[in-house]
């Protein structure tokens, strides 16, 4: 007999619930009211369990948007299953899809047979923190359209509302600048003959992701990393370099010296260029500008950056990166937008407007420290709990499920600059058809860090709760890795 316990496998763990007596049974006579997620709600039914419901003046599955709600988050719900009806309010739009996602995992709605039983039940839930983040590098291994589709999908099953994009890299250009052609003429692509690998996206596509992701109230934020990690859009227009080229696409991994020349002034109408396309293609708050992991070994022997150093009285080429940083901030900041960067903008004075997203472990106190006194804003994504590029033998359940996005010390002065948590997926040796593999258990760990309130967490209960959830993984196609 089927255990219709809500608290078997639902993830994330819900603020609050109840199970109550009964059951309802869904079945295709079963109709759904009018609302801007039905459409949503009747095909992701339809996918999951074979049944083809519709709408109706007197439905069965209400769905209501509250915004009196009495829940403390604009993407907060209430869930009522009894036996006569199903009724979701959301404080908003996106707290009414959060609810029908939490509706897709209650016990029962899985394919086969003409009807479902559903456990009657009460839940009232929230976030605790309003950015939950998924990012995916598509730019060591090309994704394609389908692939990113789904992927949203997922991320959104568990209550996450950000796809975090990454676009440019060494190895590839993936963004259709129109300005700028030859960044995916010739940087879209690295090695030749049989070896050649690559692609990229056209804005018409791009266009496509955003819409799907509005669908599913999930913001897409695009990063174009600068000025290192440069080497694909360098071998398209080297003029930007500090040498002036030549360069190829790199066809291997790691850390590169080329970099955006800083010292010139054509460098940054170039890169404001690029901007001016992505601002208009993405309409999310944040750009993400990476500037991680920048070598400066071309600057030190660059006329130009050591002319820029002294003329704008920088001390080294540490600060010559904050001068980079600050300036691109600035351009974005003018456009109404929020710029992000990795950690290593810390090694320099820069804007406290800037979000700075954290990778280094938690536990680097000299570069944390600096994050506390300089007032930016902070996104979780620690290399320690967040990287799923990682075995599952370094990052397993219980590390992720670990995570805290402040360490103890810096609790009470940070509490309200941390917007929120991001795991990582980056593809070196990752490509398409391993991403379910890196990414599934551990999301659920992550996604349950993101959803619900610290004090309501226990990682003994969720490690029985992934244990359900396997056979709604296999429901829905996910070929997932090791549940260690």
């Amino acid at each position: 007999m089927t255990d219709l316990s809500i608290e078997k496998g639902l993830i994330p763990l819900p603020q609050i619930m109840e199970q109550r007596e009964g059951f309802f049974v869904l079945n295709s006579s079963a109709t759904v009211s009018p609302s801007p997620v039905t459409g949503y709600l009747l095909a992701a039914i339809a996918k999951q369990t074979g049944l083809d419901l519709g709408t109706g003046e007197n439905p069965e599955i209400q769905l209501v948007i509250d915004p009196d709600l009495d829940v403390p988050h604009q993407e907060g719900y209430v869930l009522e299953v009894a036996p006569v009806s199903i009724i979701i309010r959301g404080k908003s739009e996106s707290g009414l899809f959060h609810g029908i996602q939490t509706l897709r995992k209650l016990p029962g709605p899985e394919k086969g047979g003409d009807s479902i039983k559903i456990p009657a039940c009460f839940i009232r839930d929230w976030p605790v923190y309003s950015f939950r983040g998924m990012h995916l590098d598509c730019c060591r291994h090309f994704m394609d359209l389908d692939f990113i589709k789904r992927y949203i999908d997922l991320i959104a099953l568990y209550n996450m509302n950000v796809f975090h994009w990454h676009l440019t890299e060494d190895q590839g250009w993936r963004i259709e600048i129109k300005k700028y052609p030859k960044l995916t003429g010739k940087g879209a692509y690295r090695g030749s003959g049989e070896n050649r690998y690559g692609g990229y996206y056209t804005q018409d596509e791009i266009r496509e992701v955003i819409a799907y992701a509005r669908d599913r109230y999930i913001e897409v934020i695009p990063e174009i990393d600068i000025p290192g990690h440069a080497t694909a859009a360098l071998a398209a227009y080297p003029e930007y370099s500090c040498t002036g080229g030549p360069f190829e696409v790199s066809t291997h991994w790691g850390i590169h010296t080329t970099n955006f020349c800083p010292g010139k002034e054509e460098t940054f109408t170039f890169l404001q260029g690029i901007l001016d396309e992505v601002m208009a293609l993405f309409p999310s708050r944040y750009i993400h500008i990476g500037a991680d992991e920048v070598k400066k070994d071309m600057w030190k022997k660059c006329p130009a950056c050591q002319k820029r150093i002294r003329e704008s009285g920088l001390k080294d080429e540490f600060e010559l990166q904050g001068y980079f940083v600050n300036r691109m901030a600035n351009y974005i900041i003018g456009k109404n937008r929020i710029p992000v960067g990795w950690n290593e903008i810390l090694e320099s004075s820069i804007d406290p407007s800037i979000i700075v997203q954290f990778w280094y472990p938690a536990d680097d106190a000299r570069i944390f420290q600096t994050l506390v006194g300089n007032g930016n804003k902070l996104i979780a994504s620690y290399v320690s709990h967040c990287y799923f590029d990682l075995p599952a033998e370094k990052v397993d359940l219980r590390k992720v499920y670990s995570l805290k996005p402040v360490p103890e010390e810096h609790k009470m002065v940070m509490k309200d600059r941390v917007l929120g948590i991001e795991g990582e997926m980056w593809t070196e040796y990752a490509p398409q058809d391993t991403i379910d593999s890196k990414v599934f258990p551990r999301i659920l760990a992550l996604s349950e860090v993101q959803w619900t309130d610290e004090g309501k967490r226990d990682f003994d209960s969720f490690r029985s709760r992934v244990e359900t959830h396997l056979k709604f993984l296999d429901t829905m196609g996910v070929n997932y890795g090791p549940i260690i």
